[in-house]
């Protein structure tokens, strides 16, 4: 069982004393504890060279888990390198601010889906409205609520191809800088506010206890008065490592294995890093049950799109960029061949996973044959 688990297990009967769990959490919390254990049954993870089978305890395969994110992660760099063009590229975030968040507790959904909604209609309307692009942008977007100590900090990640599709099928590349912060910040505030707004007006919020309707205007109101964080810098590692570059967002969670440095009989340590002094590591303690309730705010609702792609980035979308591309001429389709090759070899470099074999000290690679009757007890388990 993972520390994670073993710490679910200990202090979830004096968190649900205090907490209700909703169905969702109730169902992670289950998988977290049943991973890579007895309950989920047995699998043969490789058969090495020297004819030893390498048996290993089923995963959960939680999105939530942190131990079952690697696999996804490698598959999802292979698929993504296959998207890549001959770019450069841009890493945004966009952030909502803490005078939200206990509105942001009660909607989840709701407001998440509203800070994708504002963040991509911004970027849109910036690549149509700039002289130098004019026309229809690429980019993904990667949700994260968690700040370093577990706190409730919801923001996207975005990576945006410093290009564009205009509406006559031609390419408009850009010269590596992108949009001003201080606009795109100005712009996504009034464009989330005046749409949570609207959501609070038509009764589609949820207010939380002792909250009026006033209550949570008096909220906007405060948001509306601050500077909202809109960061922006180009990856210069290139469009042939800007997906590997990503790749540690894209299936992260809320905390690591190794970010947990004790658990005791009633409180746990762990490792964070505080941006404001230069990442300078530092060790946050808390009670049993206070970890569960950081970790707990971070369980999406259920079937909640955390990737989402937009403009030319979607399958289509890049079939027709591609095209354009390299009717620019021949250095463009050679770039793009180039590209290719490179996709193929990221492609193949994920496509096994290797590891020593204990036996032989060989290269052994995943197999994963699932054992009968694990899916029921998973089922038993939640």
């Amino acid at each position: 069982m993972s520390k994670l688990g073993r710490i679910l297990s200990r202090f979830l009967p004096s968190y649900k004393k205090e907490y209700a769990l909703s169905a969702q959490q109730a169902k992670v919390f289950g998988s977290i504890q049943a991973c890579r254990t007895e309950k989920l049954g047995a699998s043969v993870q490789a058969v090495c060279s020297c004819g030893k089978e390498i048996i290993a305890y089923n995963s959960c395969r939680d999105r939530h888990c942190p131990q079952c994110q690697g696999r996804a992660t490698r598959r999802w760099v292979a698929a993504q390198s296959e998207r890549l063009l001959p770019a450069k590229y841009h890493h945004c975030v966009f952030t909502i601010p803490d005078a939200l968040c206990t509105l942001v507790r009660y909607n989840e959904s709701a407001l998440y889906d509203l800070l994708f909604q504002s963040s991509s209609s911004c970027l849109k309307s910036f690549f149509a409205n700039d002289k130098r692009f004019g026309g229809q942008g690429g980019f993904f977007g990667i949700l994260h609520t968690w700040g370093q100590r577990l706190q409730l900090h919801p923001h996207v990640h975005y990576i945006v191809a410093c290009g564009c599709l205009r509406g006559d099928g031609s390419w408009a590349g850009g010269d590596g800088y992108l949009f001003n912060v201080e606009r795109l910040s100005r712009v996504f505030r009034g464009r989330f506010l005046s749409s949570a707004e609207s959501l609070l007006e038509s009764g589609r919020l949820r207010l939380p206890p002792g909250w009026t309707a006033g209550t949570a205007r008096s909220s906007l109101r405060e948001a509306s008065r601050r500077d909202w964080v809109v960061y922006t810098k180009e990856t210069f590692c290139g469009p042939e490592k800007v997906v590997e570059y990503v790749g540690r967002y894209a299936h992260k969670v809320a905390i690591s294995e190794g970010r947990i440095l004790e658990a005791g009989n009633e409180s746990v340590a762990f490792e964070w890093k505080d941006y404001r002094r230069g990442g300078e590591k530092k060790t946050c303690r808390v009670s049993g049950p206070a970890f569960v309730r950081l970790f707990a705010q971070h369980v999406l609702p259920f079937g909640f799109k955390r990737i989402r792609y937009y403009g030319f980035w979607s399958p289509s979308g890049l079939a027709r960029a591609m095209d354009s591309l390299k009717a620019q001429g021949a250095a463009a389709a050679t770039a793009i061949a180039s590209l290719l090759e490179v996709a193929a070899r990221i492609a193949k470099r994920h496509e096994e996973y290797g590891f020593r074999c204990p036996s032989c000290g060989e290269l052994a690679y995943e197999a994963e044959v699932p054992a009968f009757g694990s899916l029921l007890a998973l089922l038993d388990s939640s």
